[in-house]
């Protein structure tokens, strides 16, 4: 399995490079708009994405999804979109081969959902081995370019990224020029990410932008009213929730968006497993129709996006003031960014182009 591995990450360098990535995009582009020209938290249009699962046959199916998807939230007039977590892994499923390479490392299970899944720890880091950089690669660039040809705030879902031998589950905030404005570990490492060793951050990330200050909860982190408040208590009015597991999480959601009284994007997945989870803006109950707590929602379960438009200084029944022990305790060991954005040299460049 290892020479074959070899051989496949050898071949994969040459057919997914970022020039490819990034010439394939500027050309396929279609759409000339820049909603962030004028961005202001009174009147702020957010997009979620819902991606129906399936497998992407090569990059430019893959890549074609991902731009259609935005393009169509952009058309929306949106400034900011939220894709679903683990969309950086999409791409582990045009490698040739990918099928025998997954029943390798599920040791021929076939989990009923991802909860279920257990791979060994020795398999978990011939995968980083072999395909970290391509992963890597092809997310970073992939929603880089997107966020700089449609001129708009992409929070990128989130991917499975090695440093040394330490896996995060991370989510990247990209501005519209292409750059990062920062990045969110995961802090809740449950099922899949314990399973397969992902190590947990202990910090809640406070984005400031002209939108004003957001946040990015990934899946399961949306479960501890502690994530959300200590968010809330600095002054930040809106949550990003890309999601991968469905089920009650959109619910939760919604919970958090009234209990701390913000607004919350939440982006997911459908399928088989997941056709009562649609991706929708949630907002406190007072502000939605039939107080539902949802603001707006997808029409069905099939590929597509959702958009509406905010007023992050009008939120009723937000009451919340700062509480300096609360924020001082040992939920999480820190809310402030302390980490450095890790982006190769050659990537940032290509970024970073005009």
């Amino acid at each position: 399995m290892r020479m074959w591995m070899t051989l496949l990450s050898f071949w994969m360098s040459f057919q997914v490079t970022p020039e490819k990535i990034v010439s394939y995009l500027e050309k396929a582009c279609s759409v000339q708009q820049n909603n962030t020209e004028y961005i202001t938290p009174e009147a702020l249009r957010v997009a979620s994405i819902q991606i129906r699962m399936r497998n992407y046959p090569d990059l430019k199916s893959y890549l074609d999804e991902m731009l259609s998807l935005t393009e169509e939230a952009v058309k929306n007039k949106a400034q900011l979109v939220v894709f679903p977590e683990y969309v950086g892994l999409l791409a582990m499923t045009f490698l040739p081969g990918y099928k025998k390479l997954f029943n390798w490392l599920l040791d021929g299970k076939k989990p009923e959902s991802l909860d279920e899944v257990n791979i060994k720890p020795y398999k978990i880091e011939e995968m980083a081995e072999y395909f970290q950089n391509y992963i890597y690669e092809t997310y970073i660039c992939t929603f880089g370019t997107l966020a700089r040809l449609l001129h708009v705030y992409i929070a990128a879902g989130s991917c499975i990224l090695c440093e040394g031998k330490v896996l995060y589950n991370r989510s990247i905030l990209f501005g519209p020029e292409g750059e990062p404005v920062g990045v969110q570990d995961k802090t809740a490492a449950l099922c899949l990410d314990d399973h397969i060793g992902v190590k947990p951050s202990s910090h809640i990330e406070i984005f400031e932008t002209p939108m004003g200050k957001i946040s990015i909860l990934l899946g399961s982190d949306a479960y501890y009213f502690e994530n959300v408040k200590a968010a809330a208590e600095q002054d930040v009015r809106l949550i990003l929730v890309p999601d991968s597991r469905g089920g009650v999480t959109p619910d939760i959601v919604r919970c958090r968006a009234e209990e701390s009284g913000i607004f919350a994007v939440y982006s997911c997945y459908s399928g088989p497993k997941n056709e009562n989870v649609r991706a929708g803006i949630m907002a406190p109950f007072s502000m939605t129709p039939g107080h539902s707590g949802t603001f707006a929602q997808t029409e069905d379960h099939e590929s597509g996006t959702v958009t509406a438009r905010l007023n992050l200084e009008k939120l009723p029944g937000r009451t919340l003031e700062a509480n300096p022990r609360f924020l001082a305790g040992d939920y999480l060991h820190s809310y402030v960014y302390s980490g450095k954005f890790p982006m190769p040299r050659k990537i940032s460049g290509l970024l970073g182009s005009p």
